[in-house]
């Protein structure tokens, strides 16, 4: 083989196997699915059919199903009067009282009565647990627009204690916010007599008030001189707290200009007169013992810091830092400090919280601006107390309103006692009380149960969707091919063994061994004696089914064809043969030439080299080198030499026998992994074979119908051929023909 060809050869190989400047066109999901379920539709709709009801009926039981139970409250807009409307009998809006007591229905106290009543303490002494959760949640209180009623009502897949829960609820807030008409009439009766002799003795006691004050006392107060010595030991008390503060503001503004000036030194730079004002939230910070108050164990964790900064610096001096000492004093140092930091950290913050939230510029400033006002006010009631004589007057007027707020509540006695049948009534009455439904209020069962279907359905194609996904089998062609043509899939080989002996299944064997020749040589070099090897990913793929078929196949064809058997540990080829005995390849390489270890086959064109049998050459002792002289040895007397190894990714030869190959056809049986072809095809370009493509053997009948033969002899053809060679044409032609005929004419 010349070299220019092999260069040239190598060289297309590389441009069609690296596709760095092509675009991969976006992933089609229905070739995905079909590719993740090829072989697996099967299996999935019949797993499909055992989950589908499965899900279905667990769909149907455990679905919700609903039960709502409704009470009906009605609110009265106004009660029938005797004489007089009073603030009980009169008209009010309907609508506002509606939603008041819609929203009492709906109070936590309503309910918490609720559960104490009997007929829900039998539910939760029976084992029902989450009831006060369950009735809050799913309690429904709706006021229908422009009505005066309300409707009370709850779902549970129990509808007796759907009604039950309701009745409770309305019971309840009956006995909380409607106790019993006539106590509530007699209670309101007797507070308002209870309000009428409060009054009465309020009266005699502003009289009284009047009384002494202006008896006892010329500054119109008792004991004038006991409340001023009070007033002014207050006041000094307030004195001395406003200067505390003032120091500790002046403290906070020479910490806040110390902090400024450094910071305008360390930048070149002059402060100016806003930035030493303090801000609000500045403060000086306590020291570690002023948080002992906050951690009592701060100064006693500082104390541990120092000594273990001095054993640190000690070791430090002794070790140089890749040492363990060095590496342990510093970590035990570094972590000390760290937890130090954390508890001052904590400690700082928690003051922060509490008692230094106190201390800030701002809320200092406030408290001298609300100790000062104090302070103020103090000298002023001092000033004002010669003034408290006009209390009198006051007292004055409070007896005169508390004598008409009697004669008020007079009137309001006499109005309840008229009108007290219809106060008694009441205005909102209980319509309709909850009963138990009969029917669902939601039911779920169909919805689910289709739901569950389906679902069944979906996660057995999901199951096999992942499967498929993970465990990369192949079962048909198209699995192997994409829009790059990564793989170069030249054919598929049915399964040799179950080919029947009728015409039809033999020719369509013949057909695709035949296509995968053509599609060889319309990519191999062209030059005599091209050795090209047949091999596979695993063990079983039939790459020696492939080899003999192709060899008949190229000897068929008029090619003198060479069978070469290197699979130094299968040997199918040479048993197939019945040459598993006699001198072969082995013998060539130990003998270093060819004499009579050719076997001719039965086919012109057709031979064999057998492995051979001398267990001295071995895979083992294989090499490129040793393989290259052997098929230097016959490449001038064969057209083509197909040879036959082991699987690339699971022999010793394979790798040394594609160096010294020319081209190589990968083989993958279906039903076997795709995932390590990759690697394979990586493996022969590597060795600087060309890969010439893959074929799918054992494929299925669809598969070599595809890629076989299906071109077929017309019937007037065939009726032409059958009737001899003097049969008349067919009456129909192409009109072409007879243009050209009369232009003849």
């Amino acid at each position: 083989m010349s070299e220019d060809i092999r260069d040239s050869n190598i060289e297309l190989v590389t441009e069609e196997g690296s596709t760095p400047m092509i675009e991969e066109p976006g992933a089609n999901p229905v070739k995905m699915v079909m590719d993740r379920m090829h072989g697996r539709w099967i299996w999935a709709i019949a797993l499909g059919c055992l989950l589908a009801p499965v899900f279905a009926y667990l769909g149907y039981k455990l679905a919700p199903v609903t039960y709502e139970s409704t009470a009906v409250l009605t609110v009265e807009s106004r009660l029938e009067t005797l004489v007089e409307e009073t603030p009980e009998t009169r008209e009010i809006r309907v609508d506002q009282e509606v939603q008041e007591q819609a929203q009492l229905l709906r109070a936590s106290q309503v309910l918490s009565r609720a559960l104490r009543s009997p007929e829900l303490l039998a539910y939760q002494t029976g084992g029902r647990s989450g009831i006060a959760e369950h009735i809050a949640d799913h309690l429904d209180v709706q006021v229908p627009r422009g009505g005066a009623i309300i409707l009370v009502s709850m779902s549970d897949k129990d509808p007796v204690f759907a009604a039950r829960a309701v009745n409770a609820i309305v019971t309840s807030y009956k006995d909380t916010f409607q106790p019993n008409r006539d106590e509530d009439f007699q209670s309101k009766v007797s507070r308002i007599q209870t309000r009428i002799n409060n009054t009465r003795d309020r009266i005699d006691i502003h009289k009284r008030q009047k009384i002494e004050i202006l008896r006892d006392s010329q500054y119109a107060i008792t004991d004038v001189d006991s409340i001023m010595s009070s007033n002014v030991e207050e006041i000094r008390r307030l004195e001395m707290q406003i200067a505390d503060i003032g120091d500790q503001l002046d403290r906070i503004r020479e910490f806040v200009a110390l902090r400024v000036r450094q910071k305008a030194e360390a930048n070149s730079t002059e402060p100016t007169e806003d930035e030493l004002k303090p801000m609000l939230a500045d403060r000086v910070d306590p020291g570690v013992e002023e948080l002992a108050e906050i951690d009592p164990d701060l100064p006693r964790i500082e104390e541990d810091l120092a000594r273990q900064q001095i054993a640190f610096d000690v070791v430090k001096e002794q070790f140089g830092s890749g040492h363990m000492a060095y590496r342990r004093a510093k970590s035990n140092f570094e972590a000390k400090r760290s937890s130090f930091n954390a508890r001052l950290v904590a400690a700082m913050n928690a003051w922060k919280a509490g008692a230094g939230s106190q201390f800030t510029w701002g809320a200092l400033s406030e408290r001298q601006k609300t100790l000062s006002a104090e302070l103020e006010e103090l000298r002023r009631q001092n000033i004002k107390l010669g003034l408290d004589l006009l209390a009198a007057e006051d007292l004055d007027e409070k007896i005169n309103s508390e004598t008409a707020e009697l004669r008020l509540l007079k009137a309001r006695s006499l109005e309840l006692d008229r009108e007290r049948d219809s106060i008694r009534k009441g205005r909102v009455d209980e319509t309709q009380p909850a009963v138990p439904s009969m029917t669902p209020d939601k039911d779920r069962r169909a919805a689910l149960s289709v739901a569950g279907l389906f679902g069944g359905f979906g996660i057995a194609f999901g199951i096999f969707f992942l499967v498929g996904s993970i465990d990369q089998k192949t079962f048909g062609v198209c699995q192997l091919e994409d829009s790059r043509n990564t793989m170069r899939v030249l054919g598929v080989m049915p399964d040799m063994d179950e080919v029947e002996e009728d015409g039809d299944s033999v020719m369509l064997a013949t057909d695709c061994v035949h296509r995968i020749r053509a599609r060889i040589e319309s990519r191999r070099s062209p030059e005599r004696g091209y050795a090209m090897m047949v091999s596979s990913p695993f063990q079983g793929d039939g790459k020696t089914t492939l080899a003999v078929s192709l060899g008949w196949s190229y000897a068929e064809s008029g090619y003198k064809t060479l069978l070469l058997d290197a699979d130094f540990i299968g040997r199918a080829m040479s048993h197939q043969f019945g040459h598993l005995r006699d001198p072969g390849l082995r013998e060539i390489i130990r003998n270093g030439e060819v004499s009579d270890e050719i076997h001719e086959l039965g086919h012109p064109n057709l031979s064999l080299l057998s492995v051979g049998f001398d267990r001295r050459i071995s895979a083992a002792n294989l090499s490129p080198r040793l393989m290259s002289r052997v098929l230097d040895a016959v490449r001038d007397d064969y057209d083509l030499v197909i040879i036959d190894s082991g699987p690339i990714t699971a022999s010793i030869e394979a790798i040394p026998v594609a160096s010294a190959s020319d081209g190589v056809v990968l083989t993958l049986r279906r039903g076997r992994s795709r995932g390590r072809l990759s690697e394979c095809i990586s493996d022969v370009r590597s060795v600087g074979a060309d890969y010439l493509g893959l074929v799918l053997n054992y494929a299925n009948k669809s598969d070599c119908i595809r890629h076989g033969s299906t071109s077929r002899m017309s019937v007037s053809v065939r009726a032409a051929l059958e009737g001899g060679e003097g049969a008349a044409l067919p009456a129909a032609r192409n009109p072409m023909l007879d243009s050209l005929d009369r232009s003849e004419d």
